[in-house]
């Protein structure tokens, strides 16, 4: 099992150097607790100022008692009194993602090596999350047939009820481009027109789609 914890910011105005700052001080003292922290900012879909912060455990148990570390530490506990003086962004969600993709027949997502994400949220529609991620399998099946980058699957397993990313990471911007320019492979359209014959079809509605850029490394 791979679980990941997810931040949602907003920097303010004025304050991405400060919001930096403040991001490599959190990083530096999780570390010590086994949390590896990685930040991304939106470049498509949404605000520019939007950062989100990830860090993954194995499972719910780790997850646990690495929070009640980090909170009863007072190097923790004293930066963010510290930030709470002098906000630098305000935080819009946290939440928590479950890593299937093993169960439509891939490799849980791995921090770093990536900098590229493109993220599809679906919500699932009554009783028909099984077929929502049969048919997942398949496109992700098709796609990486035909020689395209196959996607990771999460589900929000604390957060917005229901909800599935499907989330595909590029090497850079260049890599991204490419396979929007590329377009799908008729087998992902063979697919998709066998699916929308089905009586149950669609199986999902699209909450959105964003594009992130990994900027741990600039900070």
């Amino acid at each position: 099992m791979t679980l990941i914890r997810s931040t949602e910011s907003r920097i303010l105005p004025g304050m991405r150097q400060q919001w930096g700052e403040l991001a490599k001080e959190i990083s530096a003292t999780v570390e010590k607790h086994g949390v590896g922290v990685r930040y991304a900012q939106l470049v498509y879909g949404g605000s520019p100022s939007t950062v989100i912060s990830t860090s993954f455990a194995e499972d719910w148990a780790t997850l646990a008692s690495r929070s009640d570390a980090i909170s009863a530490d007072p190097d923790f506990l004293a930066l963010m009194s510290r930030a709470g003086a002098n906000p630098a962004s305000e935080v819009l969600q946290v939440g928590v993602l479950e890593d299937i993709t093993t169960q439509v027949g891939g490799e849980p997502l791995a921090p770093g090596g990536e900098s590229i994400f493109q993220t599809i949220a679906l919500r699932a529609l009554p009783g028909k999350q099984a077929k929502l991620l049969n048919f997942i399998g398949q496109m992700r099946e098709a796609r990486a047939g035909a020689g395209l980058p196959p996607a990771n699957v999460l589900r929000v397993a604390i957060g917005d009820f229901n909800t599935i990313l499907v989330v595909r990471a590029y090497a850079d911007s260049a890599a991204w481009a490419a396979d929007q320019e590329a377009g799908q492979p008729d087998s992902v359209n063979a697919i998709m027109e066998h699916a929308q014959a089905d009586a149950d079809f669609p199986y999902s509605e699209t909450v959105g789609s964003r594009v992130m850029r990994d900027i741990t490394d600039s900070l």
